[in-house]
């Protein structure tokens, strides 16, 4: 798989309410859900809040190919302005909640004042790549899978107030044409989080070549938690508990199943261990978690913007953590 593609993003930077908002990804049953009723999560911060509306629950898989789509956003990510000049980013703005002006109109109004006026990023690529991203085989069901799940995560209503602006719209924005294999599809995200991937607003890096390594649901959903508080090369205390809450956010449980899913986490942070994490017991169901530190860091990451120098130059004001 990575053969065809020599070139795969080192890392992601993700906005910090997708990463701490509690139960915006949770583990699915297989079953089918017969009975979901809809919520609302918020997310505060110190300039404002984040408000998510759950139709739909989002699953593991939907975290996957949501951290391969905002990885991507980075080094291949197109500006989608106010005034585009194609149909598909017409559509895009349009599914967003974005206006649209026209390039006669753009001296005579202030772009920068307004969420639905900013400019935002959208992707432009064929299925195999989002696959190869996230490690996933490039077969019809994961196609299928994938088309899905892009198409739940455009249908979640967010509301944003940051810094005395508001911004109302969809999570995500996707066009997939009919011949859905062959030809590119194109994703945008709102301009909330592309502020958080072009590094000017404060961000979380998570390493995506830790994301390809995960093999478990479990393990997916407790690693992007811990790396939305835990720093690179430190370490916190928590306890078994806390961990099956980033997973089941849900109320409490008999103790049969409380006992399952904890041994389902330790099961989970042994694969951390594996990545390079540090997981030390301290106590009963007590742990001593420990962020590896990142080696080569700005080798790693001037290789992959190096795959294509125009591109790098255009990304050059990107600041790190």
């Amino acid at each position: 798989m990575r053969d065809n593609y020599k070139y795969l993003t080192t890392h992601a930077r993700h906005d910090p309410a997708i990463c701490q908002t509690a139960g915006l990804f949770r583990s699915i049953p297989k079953r089918k859900i017969t009975n979901f009723q809809s919520f609302t999560l918020v997310y505060t911060f110190k300039k404002g809040f984040v408000n998510f509306d759950i139709l739909k629950p989002l699953g593991a898989f939907d975290l996957r190919v949501f951290q391969g789509i905002v990885a991507m956003c980075g080094p291949d990510g197109y500006n989608l302005s106010c005034h585009p000049k194609t149909l598909e980013g017409k559509f895009l703005r349009k599914a967003l909640g974005l206006e649209t002006e026209n390039e006669s109109d753009l001296d005579n109004s202030d772009i920068s004042v307004g969420w639905e006026k900013r400019d935002t990023l959208m992707i432009r690529f064929k299925p195999c790549r989002l696959l190869a991203e996230i490690a996933m085989a490039d077969n019809g069901q994961n196609i299928g899978r994938l088309k899905s799940s892009l198409l739940t995560m455009g249908k979640i209503p967010i509301h944003v107030h940051c810094d005395g602006d508001e911004f109302t719209g969809q999570l995500m924005s996707c066009f997939i044409p009919k011949t859905e294999k062959k030809e590119r599809w194109a994703v945008a995200v709102n301009p909330f989080m592309a502020a958080a991937i072009l590094g000017s607003r404060p961000h979380i890096r998570i390493n995506m070549e830790e994301v390809r390594s995960l093999r478990s649901d479990p393990g997916r959903l407790i690693h992007q938690r811990l790396c939305s508080f835990i720093n690179i090369g430190e370490s916190k205390w928590l306890t078994a508990k806390v961990l099956t809450t980033y997973v089941w956010p849900e109320g409490s449980v008999s103790p049969s199943t409380e006992r399952t899913r904890m041994e389902i986490v330790r099961k989970a942070l042994r694969e951390l261990i594996f990545l390079g994490w540090t997981v030390k017991e301290t106590g009963k169901d007590k742990y001593l978690i420990g962020r590896p530190p990142c080696k080569n860091r700005y080798n790693a990451d001037k290789t992959r913007y190096n795959a294509d120098k125009t591109r790098y130059i255009t990304d050059a004001t990107i600041t790190e953590n």
